[in-house]
């Protein structure tokens, strides 16, 4: 069997491949930006879902404040009997 020039060629060039030190670094130790700080990372861990919960507590508290059901009265907000 012989192997034909395309075939040789591709095995010639995998093998180059193979051979060459990679030129692109997997580490983020030269990239300042690659890592989050600690200080970051903890903002995004509570802020961004506090942020979330508190957007969607005043969102339903706006929807059960502006539209009262029919033959109703307007829902007012009593702390001692709703929590």
């Amino acid at each position: 069997m012989t192997s034909s020039p395309q075939k040789s060629a591709f095995s010639k060039h995998t093998q180059e491949q193979i051979q060459q030190p990679s030129t692109t670094s997997t580490t983020n130790d030269e990239n300042p930006y690659g890592q989050m700080s600690l200080t970051a990372r903890l903002l995004v861990f509570l802020l961004v879902p506090s942020a979330t919960g508190l957007i969607g507590l005043f969102s339903s508290f706006l929807q059960s404040t502006r539209t009262p059901l029919e033959g109703k009265e307007p829902h007012t907000i009593d702390l001692d009997r709703d929590f």
